[in-house]
């Protein structure tokens, strides 16, 4: 437990205290420079146009100055408006040693800054991430003897912990970090079935389409949970007899923007809870993971949604029916025009970016709250 702890809190702790190192030096750098570097008179013979990735600079300039009976030119990274300056216009160089910058400007290279806020910000997230462990033990997973058997599921090469479903005698836990951080979903196996895709995992797709003539008097929730990639369909499909509760989410799946999430980040944290009926997950390898489950006592069927109707109430009233799909046809439709807004946008702040245009940034973060809120809204109830 301790180790757990004090891996990313001193982690986090290292990061941020090489950043501000960082910040200090150049610091102290410019101001020594500004003591006592060696003033000359220079001319501004071009100005450079920040690049799209820049955000802590608005360009650079070039100056020409002499020094030492040489002709020196230097490019300089600008705090100010590039706008305040204009070729030709004599500026004050200050040079010592290897380090070049003006009265104004002190020539700290941007892309480095840029690089450490991403550190400190990676530092302040585990620093943030050493804390909560600290504040908020978590019951520890089962002991290695209980596990009967352990299946992987699809995870980033770059994670820290890897997604898995821990099989017990009478239990499956299902850890995806990504989402529930150190907790589990926890089935116990006399309540979970499962339907399985090794040969071809688009097959999940025609498979819920042979469900669509059933009508569920409550929501059906199948959670799809994506350890790795979004882009690639789910293989393994646990389904479940009784609803089951899911852990609650972590923090940062408060901004996430996809409704088509079953539920959301404030219910999995309420007093009721969320309840869900399957999980679509990702196998390392389908077939695998779907003979090791069958070996524990998992039920294995062919159409899952028909055998999830066999275990819970149907609406039989044809008005009933055609709201029920009235509903679904509109929801569809609502999570395609926020789909529309939130790439319309992102792209829209791209070009803004690229052509240092305000007017494209102001339609697109109009178009980014139109959809953040249209999306909170639909959260709303959930």
């Amino acid at each position: 437990m301790r180790r757990r702890v004090l891996e990313p809190l001193l982690s986090g702790l290292v990061l941020l205290g090489f950043v501000v190192g960082a910040f200090i030096h150049y610091a102290h750098r410019d101001a020594r420079t500004l003591h006592d570097g060696t003033r000359v008179q220079g001319l501004v013979v071009d100005t450079i146009k920040r690049q799209w990735f820049d955000f802590m600079s608005d360009g650079r300039l070039v100056v020409t100055y002499d020094l030492g009976g040489d002709h020196h030119e230097s490019k300089v990274w600008l705090d100010n408006d590039r706008s305040e300056y204009h070729i030709g216009q004599e500026v004050t160089v200050i040079v010592r040693g290897s380090h070049v910058r003006t009265t104004r400007e002190p020539n700290d290279p941007s892309p480095v800054g840029c690089a450490l806020i991403l550190v400190g910000l990676l530092g302040l997230g585990l620093t943030g991430d050493g804390l909560l462990r600290l504040r908020r033990p978590v019951a520890a997973p089962p002991p290695d003897s209980a596990v009967l058997a352990r299946i992987p599921l699809r995870t980033f090469r770059i994670a820290p912990r890897r997604a898995v479903i821990d099989v017990t005698a009478t239990e499956l836990q299902v850890f995806l970090p990504a989402f529930f951080g150190r907790r589990r979903l926890t089935v116990p196996i006399s309540n979970a079935a499962m339907e399985c895709y090794p040969e071809d995992e688009r097959e999940l797709e025609s498979e819920y389409d042979a469900g669509d003539e059933l009508y569920f008097k409550d929501v059906v929730r199948i959670a799809n949970f994506p350890t790795a990639s979004a882009l690639k369909d789910g293989n393994l499909l646990l389904l479940f007899r009784e609803p089951v509760r899911a852990p609650p989410l972590r923090w940062y799946m408060a901004l996430n923007n996809d409704v088509s999430f079953p539920f959301g980040f404030r219910e999995s944290r309420s007093e009721t809870g969320a309840w869900i009926d399957g999980a679509l997950l990702r196998a390392d390898d389908p077939r695998a993971a779907c003979e090791e489950l069958r070996r524990v006592g998992v039920t294995q069927v062919e159409a899952g949604i028909e055998w999830l109707g066999q275990h819970r109430e149907l609406e039989t009233d044809p008005e009933a029916q055609q709201a029920i799909q009235a509903e679904a046809e509109q929801e569809a439709r609502g999570h395609r025009w926020r789909g529309l807004l939130w790439g319309a946008g992102w792209v829209l702040a791209v070009i803004g970016q690229w052509r240092d245009d305000f007017r494209f940034l102001g339609v697109a973060l109009g178009l980014l709250a139109v959809a953040g809120l249209w999306s909170w809204w639909s959260n709303r109830a959930r």
